[in-house]
């Protein structure tokens, strides 16, 4: 009898100290994953902008962004970063002008704790809370004139994927470009962990761990299951993927895509072969431009 009761002690012990130190790990690799970073980026565009805030919708927190005018009458394109980005950074500052120069006004965010000017609670939530801050940005240009006719909105990787969460809360968003969006956010993590030296197992541990901190729902940011919603609401997505992507896999815009057509959703698939991690806007910059000017051109109103 003792030894029965020192073996089932031994084994609740072992259990004890493996879920601590699995656990502890997890821990580890949800502060990995969400934590910000300061990026201590502060370049500005080129030509004439303002320096905006307003908040993010339903929430405290103010965001950040610059507002950069262009032709008149023409539709104004909401421009978000992807992980660990920022308004400041030539990736942004280079679209945003792009766009600028075919004659859309372009109001580049920051979104929050992404680690530029924007602050909430110093947790990247993977598109979960960011979604609000788009929101806000689409709330900021209705009070400023802009009708819903006339906004887009434009977005790569979690930005991408933040704006398809945005859009299936706010019906009036017509038209979206997502550049390497990832369809599920469990499985773009699960992917990643090992560039991380972190085993995918930890992934539930370390959403939880973020729930218990935050009280986001990481795990339910998939724009996968909102492709009923964006039927039913006439919104219109070009989904842009670079097929030798290592970061956000290929294969999250071809199931995206399968379950928009799936679902009738009006959907355009720029599958680009040979590229990595959104390297289409540099290599084939033409053509991006022509494609992103063209899907606004069809699916936004312009006011002259």
């Amino acid at each position: 009898m003792f030894t029965n009761h020192r073996l089932i002690f031994v084994v609740v012990l072992s259990l004890l100290v493996v879920f601590m130190i699995y656990a502890a790990i997890a821990r580890l690799g949800c502060d990995v994953v969400t934590l910000t970073v300061l990026n201590g980026l502060t370049a500005t565009p080129t030509g004439g902008f303002s320096d905006v805030k307003f908040p993010s919708r339903d929430h405290q927190w103010i965001v950040h962004a610059f507002y950069m005018p262009g032709q008149f009458g023409r539709p104004v394109l909401i421009n978000v970063h992807g992980y660990r980005g920022t308004r400041h950074s030539d990736f942004e500052l280079g679209r945003a002008q792009d766009m600028r120069e075919l004659g859309y006004i372009v109001l580049t965010i920051d979104l929050k704790d992404a680690g530029g000017d924007t602050i909430d609670n110093s947790r990247i939530s993977m598109g979960y809370s960011e979604r609000w801050d788009v929101l806000g940005a689409f709330d900021y240009l209705l009070a400023h004139g802009f009708t819903a006719e006339r906004i887009g909105v434009v977005g790569e990787s979690m930005g991408a994927t933040t704006e398809l969460l945005a859009a299936a809360i706010e019906p009036r968003l017509r038209a979206i470009w997502a550049d390497s969006p990832y369809a599920d956010t469990y499985a773009v993590l699960a992917e990643d962990a090992p560039t991380q030296n972190f085993s995918p197992l930890l992934i539930p541990g370390g959403l939880f761990w973020d729930w218990l901190l935050t009280g986001d729902r990481i795990w339910e940011a998939a724009p996968i299951n909102d492709a009923a919603t964006l039927t039913a609401n006439h919104q219109a997505v070009y989904l842009v993927h670079d097929q030798n992507d290592t970061m956000v896999f290929f294969h999250h815009s071809v199931e995206l895509n399968a379950a928009y057509i799936k679902a009738g959703v009006d959907v355009t698939f720029w599958a680009v072969p040979g590229l990595d991690h959104i390297q289409a806007i540099t290599y084939h910059r033409a053509e991006y431009l022509q494609r992103l000017d063209e899907f606004f051109g069809k699916h936004l109103v312009q006011e002259f």
